[in-house]
């Protein structure tokens, strides 16, 4: 689900679609304008929910393309079933909204749909001055009502259902609770299952399987007794022998592609489309005469083939048994896991019964790994409950004191593990937060599923991790990683301050600004993880927007910092929600007439030979790269490519590089925060030939110039100012023996250039 914009395309998608229902067709453009104004525009992908039985019904929606399901629960005895689709237009959810009750049903999109989300007292100011409106309202509802006192049916099971079965589902359910009451699970999503049964179910089954899956919603299906064996015993668990003539397992069981097995499931009458097990034998007629000599050889032949039924029928009970034995195993394994789910249910309960109020004491530490089963299980990818807007304000009411306490002691990092205390990082050093218990398995996700967007829930569930970024207003941003790991959900939150530090308050040296006053060329910034790049970056952006009229593009994954046009024009990009890729928007840049591109980072080698070529073409592009210093940074570039390019690339980066940054944090003296040290290399003539001469290793010799700067001079500058100790001045070099001899230079009275330290404005 994402939420359009109402304006081009999107505004002229949504006037044909009113106008294609012959009452909205009638709107005058001053209605049409006030549908606008008042509403909200969606699209939704296919197997999402608009919302769910039991949700707040504080708005109600237009279908204007699209189709969707209804789903209601299935008469007295329980579950849930597909009542009907709903095609466009249609109002959806009005009678709820305007009772002010919870959701009498759940609502799946099943094609790809655009909607209009109405709110408060905005829909009813429609329907005051739009009668046309409360014609559609009246005929809506009159058909979702019938819809709903009409008796429903379990729905059909599809065979493409059958042919993508995971069997890993069916540890959900004990296999007697499966073989009793003929039903078989299919999907665990979130608290609803899927589960397909053989006959419909009364409220005594449904009950037995609430007592199982405390919390369930059952998602019920119709599925044939001949696929529901075949299922069965494709998957080790035997099905009982019927009093209905049916055959056991084994006997007569076609799979479900074939035609014998999709009668009675998939459109026809039950019992139509069997073959009987034992077709009627001919009645044989005594022979008249025979030859004794022929009779002998039959008996003889008889004889062979018998011996051989034996020796067959004896394999085949050794691999009967070797089968049993096999079930035997696999039933011990599922009753573990299930005695392992039941127990970890049980914990989360009391954990999160037992939370304080600021949501970071998980009441985990009642588990520990000893408590665990030996055995490893494997987790089942389900998907998770969408919440509403205000079920996201209560889980950020209960993160909240936690971030507030991150930025009162000056966190940079904030790290919520499963089963573990939470640790934030302070000056560097990861440390525990005080009195701060340990979290559960599914704390985290607890704690910041108020912060991510539906997209983000989405690909966490595809691909067990997502990175997004969060802003609270007046306090600070948040760039999130979430993530699954063998405790269970864990996350690191990296806090960015709202206020975009100016150059002179990182200290940045001179020739680092400088580098900002080229026309054209590349400039890149790097050092290890958590060394301030970003930071770095988004001062020299800054600069460039306070003194410089030109058109500023950034790429980054996520937005860290958020710039405001000022003389200088700012666009930035988020990878995964406004381009697919770097290479993508930075294809896409090349026609948007930029001045200055920023790559957030330069990750691959179709990254880097695309920002070569935005260099090339008269752009400014800015980048980072995880490097140590300005030697590694030029091979690791040119490494990238195979051996037939490389001698290229020397030539063109020659041309394009104009220089590197390379940074280190250190930690200041008496606890007062961190600070960085810079190396920086101006890119001359001398360079510029080391490079494409492949002799980078003579670079250092080469940076004793005017605008280059080396690690150590920088570290030496900071320990004469007394911002930093020697220790750490020698621990973060990386020529110690250097370091070691300029601090004797130090003590000893002899005194260097001081670096030029820039301000924070420039020209």
């Amino acid at each position: 689900m994402k939420e359009l914009s109402k304006r081009g395309e999107v505004r002229d998608q949504i006037y044909n679609a009113l106008h294609q229902d012959m009452l909205l067709a009638r709107l005058s453009p001053n209605d049409f304008e006030l549908i606008l104004s008042s509403a909200r525009v969606f699209e939704y992908n296919a197997n999402e929910y608009l919302f769910t039985n039991g949700d707040s019904a504080d708005t109600c929606y237009l279908l204007l393309s699209g189709e969707v399901s209804l789903v209601a629960p299935f008469s007295e005895a329980g579950g849930y079933v597909d009542v009907g689709s709903l095609e466009a237009p249609r109002i959806i959810g009005a009678s709820d909204f305007l009772l002010q009750q919870e959701r009498s049903a759940s609502v799946l999109v099943k094609k790809p749909s655009l909607l209009l989300m109405l709110q408060g007292k905005s829909f009813q100011e429609l329907l005051r001055r739009m009668p046309m409106l409360v014609y559609r309202l009246c005929r809506s509802m009159a058909e979702m009502v019938s819809m709903m006192l009409q008796k429903p049916a379990l729905p059909k099971l599809k065979l493409k259902v059958l042919d993508d079965f995971n069997p890993d589902v069916l540890s959900i359910l004990p296999s007697h609770i499966i073989q009793q009451h003929q039903m078989l699970p299919l999907e665990l999503d979130g608290n609803l299952l899927r589960v397909a049964f053989v006959r419909e179910p009364t409220r005594k089954v449904l009950d037995a399987l609430q007592e199982v899956l405390p919390g369930i919603q059952p998602y019920l299906f119709r599925i044939s007794k001949r696929n529901f064996r075949w299922i069965l015993q494709q998957h080790g668990i035997s099905a009982p022998k019927s009093s209905d003539g049916l055959p056991a397992q084994g006997e007569g069981i076609s799979p479900p592609g074939t035609p014998m097995a999709q009668g009675g499931a998939y459109g026809h009458p039950q019992g139509q489309g069997y073959a009987p097990t034992h077709a009627p034998q001919p009645v044989a007629q005594a022979p008249s005469a025979m030859d004794t000599k022929l009779a002998q050889e039959l008996l003889n032949a008889l004889a062979k083939q018998n011996q051989s039924i034996q020796q067959l029928h004896l394999q085949t009970q050794q691999a009967l048994q070797l089968q049993a034995q096999q079930n035997q195993v696999m039933q011990a394994q599922v009753q573990q896991s299930q005695a392992f789910h039941a127990q970890a249910l049980q914990s989360l309960q009391n954990q999160l019964a037992s939370a304080p109020a600021v949501g970071i004491g998980g009441g985990g530490s009642n588990m520990s790994h000893s408590a665990m089963p030996s055995m490893e299980i494997k987790r089942i990818r389900r998907k998770r409950e969408r919440l509403t807007p205000e079920q996201k304000r209560q889980r950020l009411s209960a993160i909240l004191p936690l971030l507030q306490q991150m930025a009162q002691v000056g966190a940079s990092d904030l790290h919520l593990s499963a089963r573990q205390p939470i640790r934030w990082r302070l000056d560097g050093d990861l440390v525990e937060v005080p009195n701060a218990k340990v979290l559960g398995e599914e704390d985290v996700y607890e704690l910041l599923a108020g912060m991510m967007e539906d997209r983000h829930l989405s690909e966490f569930e595809k691909r067990e991790q997502v990175d997004f970024s969060y802003t609270i207003e007046g306090m600070a941003r948040y760039r999130v990683n979430l993530f699954n790991e063998a405790n269970g959900v864990s996350a690191v939150l990296r806090q960015i301050p709202t206020h975009i530090p100016s150059a002179k308050d990182l200290r940045l040296p001179q020739s680092v600004c400088d580098l900002t006053g080229f026309k054209q060329g590349l400039v890149l910034v790097t050092g290890p993880t958590g060394s301030g790049k970003s930071t770095t970056l988004a001062a020299l952006i800054d600069m460039l927007n306070h003194w410089k009229s030109q058109h500023i593009i950034t790429l980054e994954d996520p937005i860290e910092f958020v710039h405001e046009s000022k003389k200088s024009l700012i666009n930035q990009r988020e990878i995964g929600l406004h381009a697919n890729s770097f290479g993508d928007a930075l294809r896409a840049a090349l026609r948007e007439d930029p001045d200055i591109v920023l790559v957030g980072e330069l990750r691959d080698r179709e990254t880097v030979s695309l920002a070569i070529e935005t260099a090339l073409t008269g752009h400014l592009v800015f980048g980072t790269l995880h490097t140590n210093n300005v030697v590694s940074t030029i091979d690791r570039i040119i490494d990238m490519f195979s051996a037939e390019q490389q001698n290229q690339v020397r030539g063109t980066l020659s041309e394009v590089l104009k220089g590197v940054v390379s940074q280190v944090l250190c930690k200041q003296k008496a606890g007062r925060g961190r600070v960085a040290a810079f190396e920086v290399m101006s890119v001359n003539s001398a360079v510029s030939n080391m490079v494409r001469q492949g002799k980078t290793h003579q670079i250092p010799t080469a940076m004793s110039g005017k605008n280059n700067l080396l690690l150590n001079q920088s570290l030496e500058e900071l320990v004469r100012k007394k911002i930093i100790d020697e220790k750490e001045a020698v621990r973060r070099s990386h020529d110690e023996s250097d370091m070691e001899a300029r601090l004797q230079g130090l003590t000893s009275g002899q005194q260097r250039p001081a670096i030029q330290v820039t301000s924070a404005r420039r020209g």
